[in-house]
């Protein structure tokens, strides 16, 4: 699979999305690739486009973080996941893996976590890489 995204992105505060082609690192080992579906608008969202945070996000911007998809590539070291898997994502993108609070499960207390695009891209392009930890839900799939 290429590593070629298309998105909508700003290239800085207050300006138009306009759709742009990224390329993405390769996937990780502990990383799942999502399909974005559909995504979600929230006000965080337009706050960040607007600059309102100031330096906590870079632009370029692709912003979204309440994303629904379906998995199309899995790390190999991911278990419990399936290609076609559908997916919700929420405002997280990753985080240490190896402290307490995400040992037992609370990723969302991990000091090193990394916001779904504050310091990356997110659900408002065509894929993401994602520790699958993080995904919100797992959803049936409807045939």
């Amino acid at each position: 699979m290429t590593n070629l995204i298309q998105a909508w992105s700003t290239e800085g505060p207050k300006e138009k999305l306009q759709i742009r082609g990224f390329t993405l690192e390769e996937l990780g080992e502990d990383q799942v690739e999502v399909q974005i579906l559909a995504c979600g608008i929230c006000a965080s969202d337009i706050d960040a486009i607007n600059g309102k945070y100031g330096d906590l996000y870079r632009f370029p911007m692709i912003p979204g973080h309440e994303g629904v998809g379906k998995v199309v590539a899995i790390g190999k070291s991911v278990k419990g996941l399936r290609i076609g898997d559908r997916v919700g994502l929420g405002v997280y993108r990753n985080t240490c893996g190896t402290c307490r609070f995400c040992v037992s499960g609370r990723d969302n207390l991990c000091e090193k976590k990394e916001m779904m695009f504050a310091q990356n891209y997110g659900c408002f392009s065509n894929r993401v890489y994602l520790r699958p930890s993080l995904i919100m839900g797992k959803f049936k799939n409807q045939h």
